[in-house]
């Protein structure tokens, strides 16, 4: 239990304590497979017994101290009076740090966040990521990628391959859209659960785009056609974001019809676009080139608008 106080010193020569919010963590036992693993047994080798199966417990105590652990961010609570101060940034990067010291912590998860909890992580794990991990602030997107004109395949690695091959999926990893290896390292390394380090790594990659083609919060019907180049990047991280949208909502999207399903995803797509731009503006200055969508400021536009009588896609 993490307690945040102010200290106020007072006439009588003693300090007092003000108490100003409070947050639990849970640490949850995480699996994880041996290091390196197994080899692979050969097709044709004849399966053998192991030479010895025994396997006994520790002797003395057993030091749950060090076994691997998520930590779980569990109740946060700040006091009325103290919100929209920074009370609530301080205390989630003190809990973070802590747990970033700690070896046996493998990851850093929050159980079950509301709307205002989601954008106060995502506010302070971009900016110690911006600040502390050099590789994730250096991220762009490859614009190098060939994007093709009808067809093709975004694999898991992201790189791009024409029509349905698939041997694209065997090549190097940074000639994808991202270098995933390289993004799955970050993320070991800042201990951050795979969902909420994806959204980060689409709002950064976001924040890069060429200003041409950035989503941003104004509405500006006179903005100058983008060059084909900054189009190009911006289709690439387009399409990074709705391969993780539609892998988090493949079983609702398998419902619908297919004409249905791109518009549906579009939809999505262009919602998490404005809440990213939203996160972001929280961060940088404000800039004037847009992409002429809609307004942030209109919290009724802003809203994500499910179809009458169609399920509802997961946009974060």
């Amino acid at each position: 239990m993490f307690f945040i106080y102010k200290k106020v010193a007072a006439a009588t020569g003693k300090d007092q304590y003000l108490f100003q919010g409070f947050s639990t963590v849970y640490d949850f036992w995480m699996y994880q497979p041996p290091t390196p693993p197994s080899s692979p047994r050969k097709s044709n080798a004849p399966i053998e017994p192991k030479v010895d199966d025994s396997w006994e417990l520790p002797k003395g105590d057993l030091g749950l101290a060090n076994l691997p652990r998520r930590a779980r961010i569990s109740q946060f609570i700040i006091l009325p009076p103290f919100q929209g101060k920074g009370v609530g940034a301080l205390l989630y990067d003190t809990i973070f740090e802590h747990y970033i010291a700690d070896a046996a912590t493998k990851e850093i998860t929050v159980e079950d966040p509301n709307e205002d909890f989601d954008l106060l992580r995502d506010l302070c794990d971009l900016k110690y990521l911006r600040k502390n991990v050099p590789e994730f602030a250096a991220l762009r997107v490859n614009g190098d990628v060939p994007i093709p004109q009808k067809g093709g395949l975004l694999h898991n690695n992201t790189q791009i391959s024409l029509g349905s091959s698939a041997s694209a999926s065997t090549g190097s990893s940074a000639d994808g859209i991202v270098n995933m290896a390289k993004l799955e390292q970050i993320r070991v390394k800042s201990k951050i659960a795979p969902r909420q380090f994806s959204r980060l790594v689409e709002m950064h990659l976001m924040s890069t785009l060429p200003a041409s083609v950035r989503p941003q919060g104004d509405d500006m019907s006179d903005k100058p056609k983008a060059p084909k180049v900054d189009e190009k990047v911006y289709s690439l991280w387009r399409l990074l974001l709705k391969q993780r949208l539609y892998r988090r909502n493949v079983l609702i999207l398998a419902e619908l019809e297919t004409a249905e399903r791109i518009y549906k995803l579009d939809e999505t797509v262009n919602n998490v676009e404005w809440e990213y731009a939203r996160i972001l503006e929280r961060l940088e200055p404000k800039t004037t080139t847009t992409n002429g969508k809609r307004k942030l400021g209109d919290d009724s536009e802003a809203e994500v608008e499910s179809l009458s009588k169609r399920p509802r896609l997961d946009d974060a």
